[in-house]
């Protein structure tokens, strides 16, 4: 009988963090990972900062049929989940990142659903779910990727949606989705993007329909300690980066989408979607964009209508809200220009 669902925990430097998140599937769903319905795995990273048999053995007095595996050496985010991801063999899958864990219920609504026979019926590929962000305090900071007010599914190669969807499931945590319809290929090609699960999102979504649930699965903590020190010594430079790989997972995602797309209506909207997607963004991050035009963007996009579109919107943006922007490297020594 193959696995319902597998929960894949990839753990870096968050020892109880891995605790609390694998209590979170045990809490609700104990007798399902007992009855093989769930199977439950836990990839340290190589932690510095873990004792591997400490943690496997903590792991196990939660419960034994906890798998508990760690790299020799580290991987990197990606990477690590990528290995977690292609060994998986059960129908279903889904990522839960060390400093998230489950709402009471959340799982046994997603098992509901597999059983459902709409997945089957409707050759449904993926479920996503908004993402509810909360301070370390519990108070709610945020709510984002609400696509819907209410639930929805998604037909594959969504016309219109492809990208937002997309974006979507860059959440990691509350993203469930089969393994057999990930196109590794496109994964490793861009293994150190920091927007991975925006791309292997796109081999998932053009396989098959999306159903989305707007409900609050995963409690996710926001404004708390990362390890970004891969992407950058400095904030400053780890916000370039992030900035910089978000534009570039827009354009992955919307070359992989309209390679497939043979109508000429469907070649338009991916181009409306990407201008838009990429508007948005410079707008977001516009203080990161205007300090470090160079780094922020990356430069194939500037042979790219699509974002010389976006870019020109950005600018009457730009030059709307703040009449004295200087574009920069634009003034010459000692001349004043006011837009």
């Amino acid at each position: 009988m193959t696995t319902a669902l597998s929960v894949l925990i990839p753990v870096y430097q968050r020892f109880t963090g891995a605790l609390r998140a694998s209590r979170s599937v045990l809490t609700h769903n104990q007798t399902d990972l007992e009855t093989e319905r769930i199977r439950l795995i836990i990839c340290d990273d190589a932690s510095p900062s873990i004792d591997p048999d400490e943690l496997r053995r903590e792991l196990a007095a939660i419960h034994p049929l906890i798998e508990f595996r760690r790299n020799v050496t580290n991987l990197g985010m990606s990477a690590n989940i990528l290995g977690m991801v292609e060994s998986c063999r059960s129908f279903y899958c889904t990522i839960l990142t060390d400093d998230d864990w489950f709402e009471p219920g959340a799982l046994t609504e997603i098992l509901r659903q597999l059983d459902s026979g709409v997945i089957q019926k409707q050759s449904v590929t993926s479920i996503m779910s908004p993402r509810y962000s909360y301070l370390e305090s519990g108070e709610l900071a945020a709510v984002s990727c609400q696509i819907q007010d209410s639930d929805y599914l998604f037909p594959a190669k969504p016309r219109g949606q492809a990208l937002p969807l997309a974006e979507g499931a860059y959440i990691l945590s509350g993203y469930f989705f089969r393994p057999d319809c990930v196109d590794f290929d496109l994964w490793r090609q861009h293994i150190g993007n920091a927007f991975f699960p925006i791309i292997y999102s796109a081999s998932i979504m053009n396989t098959g329909s999306t159903l989305y649930l707007n409900q609050s699965l995963v409690h996710h903590t926001t404004q708390n300690l990362c390890h970004w020190q891969a992407w950058g010594e400095s904030d400053q430079a780890q916000q370039v980066r992030l900035c910089h790989d978000y534009l570039e997972s827009l354009a992955i995602v919307s070359g992989y989408s309209r390679s497939r797309n043979r109508s000429l209506g469907d070649r338009v909207h991916t181009h409306q979607q990407r201008m838009k997607s990429y508007n948005k963004r410079l707008i977001e991050k516009r203080d990161v964009v205007l300090a470090n035009l160079g780094k922020s963007i990356p430069q194939p996009l500037w042979v790219d209508p699509a974002f010389l579109q976006a870019f020109v919107r950005f600018l009457y943006f730009i030059f709307r809200t703040d009449p004295g922007f200087v574009i920069p490297g634009s003034r010459k020594k000692g001349q004043q220009r006011r837009w």
